[in-house]
């Protein structure tokens, strides 16, 4: 599905395409390659910064998740050491 500057917003968000970029050059009357080129290499700088900024997320969200999981769960308690009967010694009567 694309979004109204022409991006995909699948799964992913992915550059503007080409096709975008060439009909809103069109509409504003500025189809010339070197401001395609100008765009072309903004939009992939950005598209490398957001790739970047979700991939530090990410890991920021799995070191949380990571620490949260350490050290005893909840409603955990440590064995309780329990004296258990012992042959040896006589019973009691």
């Amino acid at each position: 599905m694309l979004d109204v500057t022409g991006r995909d917003r699948g799964f992913g968000e992915s550059p503007l395409r080409e096709e975008a970029i060439d009909a809103h050059l069109k509409r504003y009357s500025a189809n010339d390659p070197d401001v395609y080129e100008s765009l072309f290499k903004i939009e992939m700088s950005l598209f490398s910064h957001r790739q970047e900024e979700e991939k530090k997320k990410q890991e920021r969200e799995k070191k949380r998740n990571e620490a949260k999981n350490k050290g005893p769960q909840k409603g955990y308690s440590a064995p309780v050491p329990r004296k258990s009967a012992s042959m040896k010694k006589p019973r009691r009567r």
